[in-house]
């Protein structure tokens, strides 16, 4: 009987804590995994942006340092460019520029680096795109700074990194992503050397630069103190050339164009169909006796050549022209229907298949649509824009909107009052002297 009603006391109990979680989760919104986290960000135009983008969306408070002019390169990139009520911004500057707050500054004032030194002395993360030799020159590299922050985590983006011959030179994608390989092994075999569709090199710098910074929050959590960080174009891409890099280090393989086939599996590209394109990729043997089962050329993994993924690679050329001359007989949508029914009888081992989607074919894509990665913005401007939803879901702690692209100094006066504790009065002395810009929305609506 003691048992009995000791076990219904823990289930009792049980059932009040289940109770009291959902109604706090149901009164109180989890904040993002990085609430409270504040960064001085000043870089510019892809590689930076898009890692401040990353540790707003989880929650940061990203404070975007720009030119009180000029602002951002990015804004003028284009066209494309987002329209409304007077005012132009490009669709470039706002894909990569959500959640965060824009206080636009003169550096080359003597009182604009030092308004940045007192907003570092608030800063968890400050991190730049600048030459080092120009942060030197402003007195704002890592070692003029971390005295008066011990627990700064100062991120260096370049273009080649802080030593080396290449060091003081500019960096962009295009350069690094060619000087780094990736250009040699992209683009068809008999055709010249081709750039990606996106700046992927900017884009992985981008993503080393926001997990470096990551793990660094962790490392100070432990240590006390900060730390300083150098991510650069160059290293980022011979980071990332992977499988290709294995191949030129282990055996002295200096890689090779193969369109959009693979080096070590067959089949894995884009084939032609009646009407358009497939990419098909059957990644071992048993999807190759899949595919050939679907597209009814059953006798192909019984063919010595064609057995294994090896003997696949070695025979290259003669299955794929065989793959090619079967499914040039139907068009897109009948191959599409044919493996959909197909993959319906496949308990395992099924092959991976797709259209080629425009862009925006590909966020109008039902898997797209069900995975919620059309995010809708706000803009102060422009109103509500859509921008690409986030890729990484949270089960407790999910990334959000609360800004759309700020308007170059929008925030300029929230973020000195805010950071810096000044009053009104101290920042339109500031604006009078060209130091600082705001942007006052109601200024404007009344003009």
């Amino acid at each position: 009987k003691i048992i009995f009603l000791n076990f219904f006391a823990f289930v009792v109990i049980m059932l009040l804590k289940a109770v009291s979680r959902r109604l706090l989760c149901q009164h109180h919104s989890p904040k993002p995994p990085l609430d409270g986290l504040r960064v001085l960000d000043l870089t510019r135009i892809l590689a930076g942006p898009f890692a401040t983008q990353l540790l707003g969306d989880y929650g940061a408070d990203i404070v975007k340092v720009e030119h009180p002019t000029i602002g951002d390169d990015t804004r003028t990139w284009g066209p494309p460019f987002l329209e409304g009520d007077g005012f132009k911004e490009s669709c470039y500057f706002l894909g990569v520029n959500r959640n965060k707050r824009s206080l636009a500054l003169d550096l080359k004032l003597d009182e604009g680096k030092r308004i940045i030194k007192e907003l570092v002395k608030e800063s968890d993360v400050l991190i730049h795109n600048y030459l080092p030799s120009k942060m030197k020159q402003f007195g704002l590299d890592y070692d003029s700074l971390k005295d008066a922050n011990p627990q700064l985590i100062y991120c260096e983006i370049t273009g080649w990194g802080s030593s080396g011959p290449r060091m003081n030179e500019p960096g962009y994608d295009l350069v690094a992503s060619s000087v780094g390989g990736f250009m040699h092994i992209t683009g068809e075999p008999t055709g010249p050397p081709s750039k990606s569709g996106v700046a992927l090199t900017d884009v992985a710098t981008g993503l080393y630069a926001h997990g470096a910074i990551q793990a660094a929050i962790i490392a100070r959590l432990k240590s006390g103190t900060g730390q300083k960080i150098e991510c650069s174009l160059f290293e980022s891409q011979l980071g990332v050339l992977v499988n290709a890099a294995a191949n030129a280090l282990l055996v002295g393989d200096p890689g090779q164009r193969l369109g959009t086939a693979h080096k070590s599996i067959v089949p894995y590209q884009v084939f032609s169909t009646k009407d358009s394109h497939l990419t098909i990729a059957a990644m071992n043997d048993s999807q190759f006796i899949a595919l050939s089962n679907a597209i009814q050329l059953s006798h192909l993994p019984k063919d010595v050549k064609f057995a294994t993924n090896e003997r696949r690679v070695e025979n290259r050329d003669e299955l794929v022209q065989l793959l090619c001359n079967q499914l040039e007989t139907k068009s897109n949508d009948e191959w599409c229907d044919v493996f959909d029914t197909f993959a319906s009888t496949v308990n395992s081992g099924m092959f991976s298949f797709g259209p080629i989607n425009s862009v925006t074919q590909a966020f109008s894509d039902k898997q797209a649509v069900a995975r919620g990665m059309i995010q809708t913005c706000p803009h102060s401007i422009l109103g509500e824009i859509p921008l690409v939803g986030f890729p990484v879901k949270f089960s407790d702690t999910p990334p959000a909107v609360r800004h759309g692209p700020p308007v170059l100094g929008e925030h300029t006066r929230d973020v000195l009052k805010d950071w810096l504790h000044l009053n009104d009065a101290d920042v339109d002395t500031l604006q009078q002297t060209g130091v600082v810009k705001c942007w006052d929305n109601n200024v404007r609506e009344s003009s």
